[in-house]
C-alpha cells in the first residue's frame, strides 16, 4: 500500500542546478509544486517539460532500466550519467516546452517526466533565486511501513 508524504520548503535553498540539466526521477514517482512570486524570463533561465514523457512505455522502461544497470556499476565517487538531449531523441519524445511564467504562478508537474531549466543569462538571479520562489512542495509515494 502506498501513502503520500508532502514535504514543504520556503524559498530556494538547497537548489543548485546546474545552468542546463535535464532531470526525471522514475524510482522514486511523485509531484513538485512551485509557486512564483514574480515573471520569469527567458534571461532568468525558465523551467521546461518535455510532453508525455511522463508516460512508462516499453521504451522507456527499457530506457530506465539500462541506465540502472550503468550506474549500478559506478564506483561511489563517479557522477551518474546526465541524462542529455540525445536520450530525449532516442525515446521518441516531444521537444522540450520552455514554460511560460507569470508573478503568481503555480507549477504542478510529474518529476517522473523529463523536466529542468535552461540557461541563465542573468547573472544575479535565476528561475530559482529565492525571493522570486515562494513555496516548494514535493509530494511522493512511499511504500507502507506495515504489513499487506
Amino acid at each position: 500500500m502506498a501513502q503520500c508524504a508532502a514535504s514543504l520548503s520556503f524559498g530556494a535553498d538547497g537548489l543548485k542546478l546546474p545552468a542546463f540539466a535535464i532531470e526525471h526521477d522514475a524510482f522514486a514517482p511523485g509531484a513538485t509544486a512551485l509557486l512564483f512570486l514574480e515573471k520569469i524570463t527567458p534571461e532568468d533561465g525558465v523551467l521546461f517539460y518535455i510532453p508525455g514523457s511522463h508516460r512508462m512505455t516499453k521504451q522507456r522502461v527499457s530506457w530506465e532500466y539500462q541506465r540502472y544497470l550503468r550506474c549500478s556499476e559506478l564506483e561511489e565517487d563517479e557522477e551518474e550519467p546526465i541524462t542529455g538531449l540525445r536520450d530525449l531523441q532516442d525515446l521518441n519524445l516531444s521537444p522540450l516546452v520552455p514554460l511560460k511564467i507569470e508573478a503568481n504562478t503555480l507549477l504542478i508537474w510529474d518529476r517522473t517526466g523529463f523536466h529542468g531549466r535552461l540557461p541563465s543569462t542573468n547573472n544575479t538571479q535565476n528561475a530559482h533565486t529565492a525571493h522570486r520562489l515562494a513555496l516548494r512542495a514535493d509530494l511522493s509515494t512511499k511504500s507502507s511501513t506495515r504489513g499487506h
